[in-house]
């Protein structure tokens, strides 16, 4: 949704940086974009979300009711997308396809939690385990057709 408000030049109307104006034709040009982004923003839910956020008059007003409650973390996601990892082999897969399936994973787990960033190059530290981390589980899921390449790495 970022991108696409980002893309439509109307991210600060629900991040709250575009200021209102105070000249009449200002405000009612706004008022028009800001019931466009709300259409937008109302249109993108689900219909069991809508109806908590339908009666908002401002599109930052949605924005902020979104994000607070639906920004924060939930252990059952990640434990989800942990769980989708550790279960995921190659099998019938391409190895392409394997490949793709298991970096969508990743990134959407990095998205969540993220590695915080560190002094003294811990975070460099972290960062280069978590990458040995993912080439053992990229090579522990590759068919065993794969076995002598994996046999390499080990």
């Amino acid at each position: 949704m970022i991108t696409a408000l980002r893309a439509k030049n109307k991210l600060g109307l629900v991040d709250g940086s575009i200021p209102k104006p105070n000249v009449a034709k200002e405000l009612q040009q706004r008022t028009r974009c800001n019931d466009m982004v709300k259409s937008w923003l109302l249109n993108s839910l689900s219909r069991e979300i809508s109806p908590s956020v339908i009666y908002y008059d401002l599109a930052h007003e949605i924005w902020e009711e979104l994000k607070e409650c639906f920004s924060g973390v939930s252990s059952l996601h990640v434990s989800q997308i942990e769980r989708e990892i550790h279960n995921l082999a190659q099998d019938t897969l391409s190895v392409v396809t394997y490949f793709t399936k298991l970096k969508a994973l990743w990134n959407e787990l990095s998205a969540l939690c993220p590695i915080p960033s560190c002094t003294y190059g811990a975070r460099n530290d972290a960062l280069l385990y978590q990458q040995r981390q993912r080439t053992m589980k990229f090579l522990m899921g590759l068919n065993e057709s794969y076995s002598l390449f994996v046999g390499k790495f080990y």
